[in-house]
């Protein structure tokens, strides 16, 4: 696994693999209204189990609802998925690459980089026979555009050591204008925090022919809280899933979704602004 932080972020950082390591390449997008979605993994590594595989999977959700999922080498798709970047490529943390400084450890065992942090869009897919387009929708690992803003966050409990690890960005015309890895309150140091929300009107649940369906998402969105001490600015933002892109058993004990979602907010006191996000999350089965 390469380490250095100066190694460009479009290389593949993985050279010999065994039963605990892959590699994922993640994709997503989201139209400006919410409704439709898309996600392309690409996975070298170990997948359920098993070394050495190489897997693609795409996920698309249209306006209606109808969601499609494939994981297999089929001819049922055809098409261009393409992104221009609004940003730098960052860090954990919201470095900017290069930094010699930076690192590229998220979490124990867990490595994490932005090529694209927050971009444009554009889609073009034919999925067995149904046309999917997205023109120029926004696209973010993690997770929004908000008017000027370009939000990024991941929230992930390890599963080595128990704690909850953090990154957070926000950049504005390009440039990052706030970065922490901190939840924890301070008096001069950047902070924040994610809440879950649970009474928004979108859960993500398992499409109509699914055997078995799973329970329905516990929670529908998030409640976003950012604070700079030292300029006195504190930034809050709401995410409400507004489409399940999908939703399906990780393993015994952990769902993973996919959605789209509508976004609002801006710097408190200030003008506040809507748009879009798309992104991931898990739960586990109670």
């Amino acid at each position: 696994m390469s380490a250095d932080p100066l190694t460009p972020f479009d290389s593949p950082m993985v050279t010999t693999f065994n039963s605990t390591v892959s590699e994922n390449w993640s994709f997503d997008a989201a139209s400006p209204d919410g409704k439709t979605s898309v996600v392309l993994y690409l996975t070298r590594g170990t997948v359920s189990d098993v070394i050495g595989v190489q897997r693609g999977l795409i996920s698309v959700a249209w306006e209606n609802g109808t969601r499609y999922t494939e994981s297999h080498h089929q001819v049922t798709k055809r098409g261009t998925f393409s992104l221009k970047s609004k940003g730098a490529a960052i860090y954990p943390g919201g470095l900017q690459y290069p930094n010699a400084d930076a690192s590229v450890l998220f979490a124990p065992e867990m490595y994490w980089q932005e090529q694209v942090p927050v971009g444009k869009a554009e889609v073009h897919l034919n999925v067995g026979g149904t046309p999917f387009d997205l023109h120029v929708g926004d696209w973010n690992m993690a997770r929004a555009v908000i008017g000027p803003y370009g939000l990024m966050l991941w929230q992930y409990t390890s599963a080595v050591d128990g704690r909850s690890y953090f990154s957070a960005t926000l950049i504005r015309d390009g440039e990052v204008i706030f970065r922490t890895a901190d939840q924890k309150p301070s008096r001069s140091g950047t902070h924040g925090t994610v809440k879950l929300t649970f009474d928004g009107p979108v859960h993500l649940s398992s499409t109509p022919d699914a055997e078995p369906a799973l329970p329905e998402s516990r929670h529908s969105g998030y409640l976003v809280n950012w604070f700079s001490p030292k300029t006195g600015e504190h930034w809050r933002f709401a995410l409400d899933c507004s489409q399940k892109t999908f939703w399906f058993p990780a393993s015994e004990t952990v769902s993973v979704g996919q959605f789209a979602a509508i976004a609002s907010g801006g710097l408190v006191g200030a003008r506040k602004h809507k748009g879009v996000a798309s992104g991931s999350l898990q739960e586990y089965v109670l």
